[in-house]
């Protein structure tokens, strides 16, 4: 019996990927209003900006993200998947 050999990409686009919870700063984007989710993108974007300084703005406004994980989605370690 041999098995039909398939390409690397009809493997990789075949392969599903498993689905965890949704990372806190996903949930906090999708959660805001259009302005603020509009600065935030800008922060996050802003090299100039640093991690600890949108952590803080975010935990005074009740969001609990923290700088590492900030500092992930800027790595491109985090997807961002927003509507």
């Amino acid at each position: 019996m041999s098995k039909e050999k398939r390409s690397l990409l009809e493997e990789l686009k075949t392969d599903r990927m498993v689905s965890g919870r949704t990372p806190l700063l996903i949930q906090c984007i999708s959660q805001m209003d259009d302005t603020d989710r509009k600065e935030l993108l800008d922060a996050l974007d802003d090299v100039t900006i640093s991690s600890a300084a949108i952590s803080r703005a975010l935990k005074r406004r009740g969001h609990n993200i923290s700088a590492s994980a900030i500092a992930q989605y800027r790595r491109g370690e985090i997807v961002r998947v927003i509507a």
